[in-house]
């Protein structure tokens, strides 16, 4: 993506606080890769991006050891390069751009350590949450990103399908998930950081990772994988059985989770609140008295990050805008015996949305194949 593409990612930022704050300090790595580009993954060093709110001047703070692979992409976006040496106070650099007296806007997640050393080293009139301005900008995704997260789509379809074709009595669920990722990579994927394949009693644990149960034929099946394709999440799942005496009631509870994201679909355009998409589910799975067994939020918003804005559960407020892309996967789970969960991508169009996901809906494996 060209360089002036960030530089206005940062001048929307620098404006959108500009009421509230002198400067922004960003902190989380996920946020410095969006508004730069830059990859970094810091561990316990600081990396922070410090944006002037009302000149628009950005700095990168960076460990030495950074600097090399940085400065290129900081020169052409426009970064004031800062860096710092091990034996340094990283936070002791900020205090030569921060002005006497500012208000400075920091991350829920920003280190202690960080904020401390910003009031104690920087003479600041106070230190204030931005996160809500952060979030609100990267929620409505721009062209560049919903071109990632169809191609990431496209990709993780491949990955179900491959996982669905080959799957047989006697596999290992985490043997599955393994070689699901490996598939994954070959088809070009950056990384599958949630590869969850259940079977049986364990589907009814939504976020139970992938163990070492074995798979037996009338198993149910769920298959929640997630893959990020040049930094861009896809995060899909099917149910399915195998084979031949599963749960006798269980093609019914398909058809209630079934209507249920139907009617989640259907509500989905933009002015509408989010806890709307969230009720038009939950109430299809109440009225058939299912409703305590759907234990979670029917969707989350994806982009740079697996969960992000918008969050889509029965409180939310947030008003659905064309641009958002969110997952929408509402679920039955009876303990102890099994779960059945459907899950795809949408974009929010300008008049309702896009489904980045047109694999089939269905308990049987032969209609994926």
């Amino acid at each position: 993506m060209p360089a002036e593409h960030y530089r206005a990612r940062i001048e929307r930022l620098a404006k959108a606080v500009r009421d509230e704050v002198d400067y922004v300090v960003v902190s989380r790595a996920v946020n410095i890769r969006y508004f730069t580009s830059l990859s970094i993954d810091p561990l316990e060093r600081v990396v922070l991006l410090i944006v002037d709110s009302f000149t628009g001047d950005a700095y990168i703070l960076a460990p030495m050891l950074e600097r090399d692979r940085i400065a290129e992409v900081a020169k052409e976006i426009g970064l004031h390069l800062m860096v710092y040496s091990d034996y340094e106070d990283p936070v002791k650099k900020v205090s030569e751009v921060l002005s006497f007296g500012s208000t400075v806007g920091v991350e829920w997640a920003v280190k202690y350590g960080v904020v401390t050393s910003i009031k104690e080293n920087c003479s600041v009139r106070g230190v204030v949450l931005v996160d809500d301005h952060i979030s609100r900008l990267r929620m409505v995704k721009d062209e560049d990103e919903l071109s990632k997260l169809r191609r990431a789509s496209e990709l993780n379809q491949e990955v179900i399908k491959y996982v669905i074709e080959n799957l047989r009595s006697g596999k290992v669920e985490r043997e599955v998930s393994l070689d699901a990722c490996r598939y994954a990579m070959e088809l070009g994927a950056e990384s599958c950081p949630y590869p969850i394949i259940q079977s049986g009693p364990n589907t009814a644990l939504p976020h139970k990772r992938s163990s070492d149960r074995v798979i037996r034929d009338g198993d149910i099946v769920l298959i929640d994988f997630t893959i990020i394709y040049d930094g861009y999440v896809s995060d899909i799942t099917r149910t399915i059985v195998l084979g031949k005496g599963y749960e006798r009631d269980a093609a019914s509870i398909f058809d209630v989770v079934y209507r249920a994201q139907a009617s989640a679909l259907e509500a989905i355009k933009p002015g509408v609140a989010a806890k709307d998409i969230d009720l038009a589910a939950r109430d299809t799975i109440s009225r058939e008295g299912y409703g305590d067994y759907f234990i979670h939020r029917t969707g989350h918003g994806i982009g740079l990050e697996v969960h992000e804005e918008p969050y889509i559960h029965e409180e939310s407020t947030t008003i659905i805008e064309e641009g958002m892309v969110f997952t929408v996967e509402p679920g039955i789970y009876l303990l102890g015996r099994y779960g059945i969960r459907l899950e795809d991508n949408v974009i929010v169009t300008n008049d309702g949305y896009e489904n980045l996901v047109q694999l089939p809906k269905s308990l049987d494996p032969r209609d994926y194949l």
